[in-house]
């Protein structure tokens, strides 16, 4: 059997395999000793008793009437091909590289020049923070004779875009005019796992389950800033921000199989992971207008907040291609894999809105509003992975 580890969005995978009727060692890479001849314990204390072939599990299996006691022999629970390897450390290290697809934050701005008249509206915005982001995770656990263990993992992904000036800035051949100076986009996704693992062996098919607690953040944020002047030479600088966030701590179970499709190094994998997490999610929205003008200024600033305890769905899936090989000069094995990778977040959607107005009495008057945006969010994308077992 291949050996792996299994972590949440895209997991570590390695699994050490068994030929039909044959056991094989986990660390050498090599089929253990034959049965003792005569099963059985001696009478001399200091010699290890015979163990039937089915239970070798481990590297440093001894002959019958060795002096020394087998140090890696493992009773298999699974069966009579040693399902239940010798207990081994794991670390992985993965590199996701997902683009976020999500809902942009709805951000308006108006400028009405009553002497032209005209309405004017800014040049849209070509920010966009839905972009294809390496995103890391690491995971680090041990599994035990019996097939449990438990494991730790991080996973994390933050992506920023941002730009100057989306058009022209106004001049007296142009005014009105109403401008995009600066635009910001930010999506930032956290994960932290700790979990009991298990992994069970049927045919020639491993299985990987999980269950354990997850924490997970999702932060989804939007600011802009637009300068307008009318003809009257009254000056606007409108500001808006739009954040919705989610902060919580919940469950998370996942389940992955790998089979061999070709030899003892390359097996097909894929599974899936369901994550249940409880906490706060927050909309913000916060606006700002101020105006300059020969006739004299005004400013106007406000905002609003819906805040409630929700809970975030987030599933997973993977599949691709595993490759794993003993390194008998280290006593280990090291596995790499690469393949797909999909997640899917969602929670309730919050609902906060700001606006803000400033204007001259038969010149001018310019408004600017906000919305909170809705969290929910696709990653579509793949990773690739090494790591390595001792």
């Amino acid at each position: 059997m291949h050996y792996r580890n299994f972590t949440a969005i895209c997991f570590a995978v390695f699994v050490s395999r068994v030929e039909a009727g044959e056991p094989y060692d986990l660390i050498s890479c090599a089929t253990p000793p034959p049965a003792c001849s005569v099963p059985g314990s001696t009478t001399d204390p200091t010699i290890a008793p015979c163990i039937p072939a089915t239970t070798m599990c481990g590297s440093t299996a001894e002959a019958c009437g060795s002096t020394a006691a087998p140090k890696e022999l493992c009773e298999s629970s699974l069966g009579s091909q040693c399902g239940v390897q010798t207990p081994f450390w794991y670390l992985n290290s993965e590199l996701t590289a997902l683009t976020p697809i999500n809902s942009a934050s709805a951000q308006d701005y108006v400028l009405n020049d009553l002497v032209s008249p005209a309405t004017v509206t800014p040049f849209a915005s070509s920010v966009d923070a839905n972009q294809l982001t390496a995103a890391p995770r690491m995971t680090f656990g041990k599994s035990n004779c019996n097939g449990w263990g438990i494991q730790t993992s991080y996973w994390g992904m933050s992506t920023i875009a941002g730009s100057g000036v989306a058009g022209p800035l106004g001049s007296p051949a142009t005014v009105p005019d109403l401008n995009l100076i600066n635009v910001q986009e930010s999506f930032r996704a956290h994960t932290l796992d700790i979990e009991a693992t298990k992994r069970l062996q049927v045919g020639q098919t491993q299985y990987w389950g999980t269950f354990g607690a997850r924490h997970a953040s999702l932060t989804n944020a939007t600011s802009s800033v637009s300068l307008g002047e009318s003809v009257n030479s009254d000056t606007y600088v409108l500001s808006a921000l739009s954040q919705t966030q989610f902060n919580g701590t919940g469950l998370t179970y996942s389940l992955m199989g790998i089979r061999p499709i070709s030899n003892k190094c390359i097996s097909l994998y894929g599974g899936g992971r369901l994550s249940n997490v409880f906490g706060h999610n927050t909309a913000l929205a916060q606006t700002s207008a101020v105006l300059s003008s020969p006739a004299g200024g005004s400013n106007s600033t406000n905002g609003a907040i819906d805040r409630s305890n929700d809970a975030l769905f987030i599933s997973e899936l993977q599949t691709g291609l595993l490759y794993s090989r003993c390194l008998k000069q280290y006593g280990g094995r090291m596995f790499a894999r690469g393949g797909f990778e999909y997640q899917y977040w969602n929670t309730a959607d919050r609902n906060a809105s700001s606006t803000s107005f400033a204007g001259v009495t038969s010149s001018s008057n310019a408004s600017v509003s906000a919305t909170g945006g809705d969290l929910r969010t696709h990653l579509v994308g793949f990773s690739l992975g090494a790591g390595y077992a001792w």
